[in-house]
């Protein structure tokens, strides 16, 4: 009864949010409705529908939710993919059905934006982050979320001081999960490791082009910006083989692709990286 009750309570929720939303389409005059989820396409897609405002879904994300990913289709006008992968990894059911709406908008970065940011690098070389010389930094712009892996990414660390040490910056928020991050300090500080976490920054590329390589140890992913970024910037790359990720790296070329959820493979990654400047930059060409 209680689960019933509560999804009651969803519905009539969602209902009064999508009301709500068609008044304030009406009121402003909306041209076109932009969602970049499911949820969002949730609470407001009705909302579009009854205001006659076409809606566009932004699929960023692994579709996970056959139920609620059928609704979102039909509220949606154009269903926006990132890449191929992603697209056909979606609902055999769901493509067949909606397909006519799907469309391909792939990612990118501004190349005017990452000049700047090289120039800024080249003329101020001692605003590097704080590290002993010759030691690898790496870096991971990501949320602080369980999802992101960052639990291996500090086993491999912890694996790798071993050998040698590497210092590691973390660029994001944990707004989301804030006694993730906790966790993640209190495992840095007791095994010793050289890791920064750095929140959220305005200026994530300016941290990254100084560093020497991004580490992305993701659980889930489609095709993440910041592999693009790290690319521009001439920066290996060490990420895992999910979603959209092997069709933006080439593995041994312009950097590796390993498995998730496996930190004795980032661990490898990451000392054949730290082991091999010259491999780091012809990697980073590549990219």
């Amino acid at each position: 009864q209680q689960g019933l009750l509560a999804k009651a309570m969803v519905g009539s929720n969602l209902l009064s949010c999508n009301l709500r939303i068609a008044r304030l389409l009406r009121r402003h005059r909306v041209a076109v409705l932009q969602c970049h989820n499911v949820r969002a396409a949730l609470m407001a897609g009705l909302g579009a529908r009854l205001a006659g405002c076409p809606m566009v879904l932004y699929i960023k994300t692994m579709l996970t939710s056959p139920r609620l990913d059928r609704i979102a289709f039909m509220l949606a006008n154009r269903i926006l993919f990132q890449n191929s992968i992603s697209r056909d990894a979606c609902h055999p059911k769901l493509a067949r059905r909606y397909g006519a709406k799907f469309e391909i908008l792939c990612n990118g970065v501004d190349l005017d934006e990452i000049a700047h940011v090289e120039r800024d690098a080249a003329e101020a070389p001692g605003e590097q982050p704080e590290s002993p010389a010759g030691i690898l930094r790496v870096g991971c712009l990501a949320t602080l979320s369980p999802q992101k892996g960052f639990d291996y990414l500090l086993e491999a660390l912890e694996l790798v001081q071993h050998s040698m040490p590497v210092s590691l910056y973390v660029v994001g928020t944990d707004e989301q999960f804030p006694s993730y991050r906790s966790r993640l300090e209190a495992f840095a500080r007791e095994r010793g490791l050289n890791v920064h976490f750095l929140g959220w920054r305005k200026n994530p590329l300016e941290i990254l082009a100084r560093l020497d390589a991004l580490v992305l140890a993701s659980l889930h992913e489609d095709a993440p910006r910041s592999i693009m970024e790290a690319m521009a910037l001439g920066k290996p790359v060490i990420a895992t083989r999910v979603g959209g990720i092997p069709s933006m790296i080439q593995d041994g070329a312009s950097g590796f692709l390993i498995e998730p959820r496996n930190a004795l493979a980032l661990k490898d990654a990451i000392l054949t990286l730290a082991r091999d400047p010259e491999l780091r930059l012809r990697m980073g060409a590549r990219g």
